[in-house]
């Protein structure tokens, strides 16, 4: 919604007439965006736009149109801003509360240095080598057919990190926003060398296209042969899968090796999205198998409890994934006062992050606690660094004495 809200915006501003259709529309997918996440598209992926855009248009003719700009702005707030208003004058306690956390969190949760994103570019994964390149602006600006289009998405990207990078809070996913921008940058490059690769004389400039797209044939020529090595050893392995994996990925590598001999960088752009389709398709199903923990899933907790007629509640953090598996809602018997308000009935369950000693003295006053099971649905080790603690929980039935 933001994007296109960012289109209509850039149509009008750039239109001399005609301009009230996108005028509509662009308050129209702001407003959307506002009632789906809130303002942080705005701040994260609008406002670096608006910011690039006066830097590389220069806002002219902006006086004629500030009526226009006007309307943006209260269709956005009318169609984004129905459902807060409505939430803040019917139940404003809770509006407020989570008002709070949230933006507490920003500042309080989840903090990390202000150099955190600068490796932003590598988030793009198969392109990481072009979109580097991309990013190298003086290099860039030269070689681009559309000077102002390029500075647009450039300066985009660069404010959208900027501005990331401010708030304390910071996980790799925010950086989503970002790479919107940044495959406009990416595609900068891939079409000025759809147009002159064939002329690239310098060595230096032929480096990276060879490097970037060697490495993709190295993975899919070499894919058969690391695979066989790390799965020979697991069980249940779909060998035709993998076999077809090892085929199509060969095929692509050998494909890429022969049209960058022939500089072919448009048969080459195009071969590294089959490349990615394919590894999709046929590695993906594949993936099971590199799980370094055994999972323990939730899945079939409900039918478990549901045929010894226990009722499930959570007593602290329970991750949305888990609940998502788990199938059901888990309400709460523990307020954030940490008074406990235990559900009626004589037996039931509960599924906890951690239990302190202080838990377990009221809960042992009323209730005797058989621990059932941990349920863990991380695919790493816990040695691991991407091991998340929050994926782990542990369900307890409680008895009342």
């Amino acid at each position: 919604f933001t994007l296109l809200g960012a289109y209509h915006l850039f149509q009008l501003f750039e239109k001399k007439s005609s301009y009230w259709k996108h005028t509509l529309l662009a308050g129209l997918f702001i407003g959307l965006s506002i009632l789906s996440k809130g303002p942080v598209s705005f701040y994260a992926l609008l406002l670096p736009f608006l910011i690039a855009y006066g830097i590389a248009y220069r806002y002219k003719g902006f006086k004629s149109k500030a009526f226009s700009m006007f309307s943006v702005l209260i269709i956005a707030l009318v169609v984004g801003g129905w459902w807060y208003l409505y939430v803040r004058i019917e139940d404003p306690l809770t509006f407020l509360k989570v008002a709070q956390k949230e933006t507490g969190n920003w500042s309080s949760y989840n903090v990390r240095p202000f150099y955190y994103y600068w490796s932003f570019f590598a988030q793009s994964g198969i392109w990481t080598i072009p979109a580097f390149i991309g990013l190298i602006y003086p290099y860039m600006i030269k070689r681009v057919k559309n000077k102002k289009a390029y500075k647009l998405t450039f300066y985009w990207t660069v404010f959208a990190v900027i501005l990331l990078s401010i708030i304390p809070e910071k996980k790799s996913r925010y950086l989503m926003p970002v790479l919107i921008p940044l495959a406009l940058v990416t595609g900068f490059y891939i079409n000025y060398l759809i147009r002159n690769i064939k002329n690239l004389g310098s060595k230096l400039e032929m480096f990276p296209v060879y490097l970037n797209f060697i490495l993709i044939a190295i993975i899919g020529l070499g894919f058969s042969v690391g695979g066989y090595i790390f799965l020979k050893d697991k069980a249940n392995v779909n060998w035709l899968i993998f076999g077809l994996a090892s085929v199509v990925l060969a095929f692509i590598g050998l494909s890429i090796l022969v049209q960058l001999k022939k500089k072919r960088m448009k048969h080459l752009f195009y071969s590294v999205i089959l490349f990615v389709v394919s590894a999709y398709v046929f590695v993906s199903p594949l993936s099971k198998h590199i799980k370094t923990n055994p999972q323990n899933p939730i899945s079939e907790l409900m039918d478990q409890t549901a045929a010894e007629d226990l009722k499930v509640y959570r007593l602290d953090y329970v991750s949305p994934e888990m609940i998502w598996q788990f199938g059901d809602e888990l309400t709460s018997i523990k307020s954030n006062d940490s008074t406990f308000d235990f559900p009626s009935e004589a037996k039931f369950g509960i599924l906890t992050k951690e239990l302190s000693d202080e838990d377990k003295k009221k809960i042992d006053s009323d209730y005797t606690m058989e621990f059932r099971d941990t349920f863990d649905l991380n695919t790493v080790s816990p040695e691991s660094k991407k091991y998340r603690s929050r994926l782990v929980n542990s369900f307890y039935v409680l008895t009342k004495k």
